[in-house]
Parts: structure tokens; C-alpha cells; sequence
């Protein structure tokens, strides 16, 4: 065969192989506008391969932008491939409108000269596997909720015994002044505690997608810490090495407490003749070109430390620690899929976790995670109202009889007048009897016969200037700070202290000069 039938057939070949490839492929220019795509990535992206020709990049990917769009050229400069997995872009009108997920794989195209011609993007749905992926990490996090909850409940139960126990002998006798306030002092430490413990399952139980917010490393080993005498057996001590003023990073903290709740558990099991767990965090930069291959990119991040003293692993085991199902345990002990739940996590939040380890000398487990700068915020002096001022109208509404009476007491005590009602058609009829102002709305979430925001919106017709406070047991699953927002709401979390409450309600009120009347009714 001569050389240019070789030619010819190997141009034959690769038309052949890029026309039918199952694989999405399409070619870009150094502007990122295509030039050809393939049927497997017009079926991709919902569009016939014609409609394809000068589109820019990020039409037909789901770039975030301009910024994402430079990354891109960035990249492309460098001559460096670029691997995302991303949600694919909105399908066009008529087409199945489930979301789509991409592994799109962008490197760029030379000339013989090294002169760039372009890109090439290779693209394949990898809906499945992600779908499989949050499957996998919900299944996970709820194996950690169980284990806490066992725990939880035990300590909810004793300090709830503690609660009823001081109530009843301050039922029975409450005359030496001494005793009552001990007992009292008792029952406040005890309802605190209680509050804690729920706070802790309410953040576990979060789902990955939508809890994502600033997270304070610091607050959550903490709270583990307060359980991992019962979590640890009797023969493995443990130590907490926490940074001070330790920066924050942007997480669910239930993915966090994922992450140590594994890295935990492994570690025990690592130790069965015991030893010590060290938890440790701390602030730390990367500079450009220590890790030049894989590992963190330059920047500032968190990072947390997992030690344990155990017996370590060797060469084979290291190589395979993060493939899902592979695991030394015994199978009654474990499924092997914690540390790949690691990775899967930590890549989530843009961070990389690494370790070393060593036969004998146990093991050290490294989760570097990217550092957010920390809006410095001033407290300001609690605005309370001028002297001549009317005090402030609340409408509560509380399904709850003893704690709607327990608020009663604790906002009139506080100088407010307030009408109290249980759901919300008795709210209604109260606003409707009420000839004065109304200047706040305090509603629990869930009512009996509405949602407190439907509640809200019924009444701000009637009240254009009534303020609202939104109390819930169920935090951000029931109404997240960026709906608060949206709708002009504040919020509480269940449970809070009557100091708490009446801070709240006093900037919520008076949040600029003091004596700036309250909303008008």
C-alpha cells in the first residue's frame, strides 16, 4: 500500500471513528466557538449537529461563565487537559427536561509547528454514576446518624431525667431560696444540653445538596468530641488539638461530620489493641509548585488531621485504600466504602485528602479543605425603644400550649404586648378583632392548619409593615436563610433561650437608631 493510500485510509479511519464515536465529541476554536460536533454529542446536548456551527462553549456546556470560560484558556495555554463533571445545560423547549450530568474532558489541539489550533472536547452522561454517587453518600450519612442517635438518646433520656427530677422536688418544696436556685440553675444547664444534642442530629441529617454554608471545623470535632468516649473502645484514648482563631470553609457540616465520623471509625479499628486517636486542625497555605502533580492547589485552606497509633498499612493496602468495596475488615465489620465516601466528599468541596502510613506506626489521614476569608462583623448595642414609645404589639402563634405560655410570660416579662394564638386561623381572627398595631409576627414553621410563611403572607395584606420571625425545630430543612431573605423574614432555631428570643426580636425591631418607631400598624 503506498503512502498515500495509508494516508488516505487512516484519514477514513479517524472520520469514521469521530462520526460514530459513542462518546460526545466536539472541536472549538482558540475563541471556544465550535466548529464540528458529533452525532453522539448533538444527542447529549438535545440540539441537531447543524445548530451546533459558531456556537460559543458555553452554550452547549454548562460553563459557569466568563470566569470558567477563562479557566478554559487558561488551561488551553498551558497545554494541560481540564476534567470536570458538571450538570448538563438546560434541554431545549420540548425536550425531557430530567438533569443531565457530563464528565467533559478538554484539552487542547496543536499544529505540527506547537501553534494552537483549537480544542478538543470529548464528552460522555454520567448521570448514573452521580446519581448512584449521592445514593451511595446519603446511605452513608445515615449510617452515621444512627450510630449518634443511639448515643444522643441515651444522654437526651439522662437529661431529661435530670429536667423532671429537679422540677419534681421544686414541685415538692421550693421555700429554701438556696436549693431553688441551685435546682433551677440545674434545669437551665439540662435544657441547654438537651438543645445542643438536637442541634447536632438536625446538622447530620441535612441532605448534601442545599446545606452548604460557612463551617467552623472547630465547633464540629468539638461536638463529636463530646461523644467519642462512648463511640471508642475503653483501650483507645483520645486527644483534641484545635487551632485558634482557625478560618472557615464553605461546606455542609454534615458532610464534615461524615468525613470524621469514617475517618474515626477506621481509626479504632485500626487500633485493636488500643492506642490514641488525635484529632487536630489548622490553618495552612500551599505554595505554588509544592505539589507540582496531584494534591492541593496553591491557596490558603483549612486542613484537619486524623492520627491514630495503630497498626498501619503496607504498600498494597495503601495503593487501594480509596476503591469502593475493597476493605480489610472482616465483612460483619465493614463494607469498605468509607474512605472512598471521603474522596467522593472532599473532591465535592474542592479539597484533596491524602495520608501516610507505615506498618506498625499507625496512620495519618489529611483533609485539606479551601480557606474562606471572614467577613468581620461588629455587634451592635441592642436598640431598645425611647421612653415615651408604645411598647411593641406581638402576635404569636404556637401550637404548643406549654411553650406558648412559657413565650407569654417571657415576652410580657420583656415589656411587649402580646396575643397569644395556636394555629393560624385563630391568628386571623385576632388580627381581624385587633383595632391597634400589630408590629411583629412570631410563628412557629409548623401549624396545625398552615405553614408560618403562608401564614405570613395572608397577613402582611391586611399589615404591610408587620415584621416576621419564623421559630422551627427543623432548621434550614424548613426554611433556609436564603428564603428568609427573599421574603423579608427572620428566623430562629428551636431551641433558644428566652435571652436569645428577646435579643432577636429587639434588632429585628429597632435595628437602626434607638427610638425609630416600630412598624407601622
Amino acid at each position: 500500500m503506498s503512502s498515500a493510500d495509508a494516508q488516505e485510509q487512516d484519514g477514513a479511519f479517524t472520520q469514521a471513528v469521530l462520526r460514530d464515536s459513542p462518546l460526545g465529541i466536539a472541536f472549538v476554536d482558540t475563541h471556544l466557538r465550535v466548529l464540528w460536533v458529533n452525532d453522539a454529542f448533538a444527542a447529549l446536548s438535545g440540539r441537531n449537529v447543524a445548530d451546533h456551527a459558531g456556537r460559543p462553549l458555553a452554550s452547549v456546556l454548562p460553563l459557569a461563565g466568563p470566569a470558567t470560560e477563562e479557566l478554559v484558556r487558561e488551561f488551553l495555554r498551558s497545554g494541560k487537559p481540564l476534567v470536570r463533571v458538571l450538570p448538563a445545560p438546560p434541554a431545549p423547549a420540548g425536550a425531557a427536561a430530567s438533569q443531565q450530568h457530563w464528565r467533559a474532558t478538554i484539552y487542547p489541539v496543536f499544529s505540527g509547528t506547537r501553534e494552537l489550533l483549537g480544542a478538543c472536547c470529548i464528552c460522555t452522561d454520567v448521570t448514573d454514576v452521580m446519581t448512584s454517587t449521592e445514593q451511595f453518600l446519603q446511605s452513608q450519612k445515615l449510617e452515621s446518624v444512627g450510630l449518634l442517635a443511639n448515643i444522643i438518646a441515651h444522654d437526651f433520656n439522662n437529661l431529661l431525667s435530670v429536667i423532671q427530677g429537679y422540677s419534681d422536688l421544686l414541685l415538692r418544696d421550693s421555700s429554701d431560696e438556696a436549693k431553688r436556685t441551685k435546682r433551677l440553675g440545674e434545669i437551665h444547664a439540662a435544657a441547654e444540653a438537651a438543645g445542643h444534642l438536637s442541634r447536632q442530629l438536625l446538622t447530620l441529617s441535612r441532605r448534601n445538596v442545599g446545606a452548604i454554608g460557612p463551617v467552623d471545623l472547630n465547633l464540629l470535632v468539638r461536638t463529636i468530641g463530646l461523644v467519642l468516649g462512648r463511640m471508642l473502645p475503653v483501650n483507645v484514648a483520645h486527644d483534641l488539638v484545635l487551632a485558634e482563631e482557625l478560618g472557615l470553609t464553605l461546606a455542609d457540616p454534615g458532610q464534615i461530620e461524615q468525613i470524621l465520623m469514617n475517618l474515626i471509625t477506621n481509626a479504632a479499628a485500626a487500633m485493636p489493641a488500643g492506642g490514641l486517636l488525635t484529632i487536630e486542625t489548622s490553618n495552612s497555605t500551599i505554595p505554588e509548585g509544592l505539589f507540582p502533580g496531584d494534591g492541593p492547589a496553591p491557596g490558603d485552606y483549612v486542613t484537619l488531621t486524623v492520627t491514630d497509633t495503630g497498626i498501619g498499612m503496607d504498600e498494597a493496602t495503601q495503593a487501594r485504600l480509596f476503591d469502593p468495596i475493597f476493605t480489610t475488615k472482616t465483612p460483619d465489620k465493614g463494607t469498605g466504602l468509607g474512605l472512598s465516601a471521603v474522596r467522593t466528599i472532599v473532591a465535592q468541596l474542592r479539597g484533596d485528602v491524602s495520608f501516610e502510613s507505615a506498618l506498625g506506626k499507625g496512620s495519618t489521614f489529611i483533609i485539606h479543605l479551601p480557606r474562606v476569608p471572614v467577613t468581620a462583623t461588629v455587634a451592635g448595642v441592642m436598640a431598645v425603644a425611647a421612653p415615651d414609645a408604645r411598647p411593641a404589639t406581638i402576635l404569636l402563634v404556637e401550637d404548643h400550649e406549654q411553650l406558648r405560655r412559657t413565650l407569654v410570660a417571657g415576652l410580657e416579662e420583656a415589656g411587649y404586648v402580646v396575643l397569644a394564638t395556636g394555629a393560624g386561623s385563630e391568628a386571623l381572627r385576632a388580627v381581624a378583632g385587633h383595632g391597634g398595631p400589630i408590629d411583629l409576627l412570631f410563628a412557629d414553621f409548623e401549624l396545625p392548619d398552615a405553614e408560618g410563611t403562608e401564614l405570613a403572607e395572608r397577613l402582611r395584606k391586611a399589615r404591610p409593615g408587620m415584621r416576621v420571625l419564623i421559630s422551627s425545630g427543623f432548621g434550614e430543612q424548613a426554611l433556609s436563610p436564603g428564603d428568609a431573605v427573599r421574603h423579608g423574614y427572620a428566623i430562629i432555631d428551636k431551641p433558644f433561650t428566652m435571652n436569645e428570643l428577646v435579643d432577636k426580636i429587639h434588632r429585628i425591631l429597632y435595628p437602626a437608631t434607638p427610638g425609630e418607631p416600630v412598624a407601622a400598624g
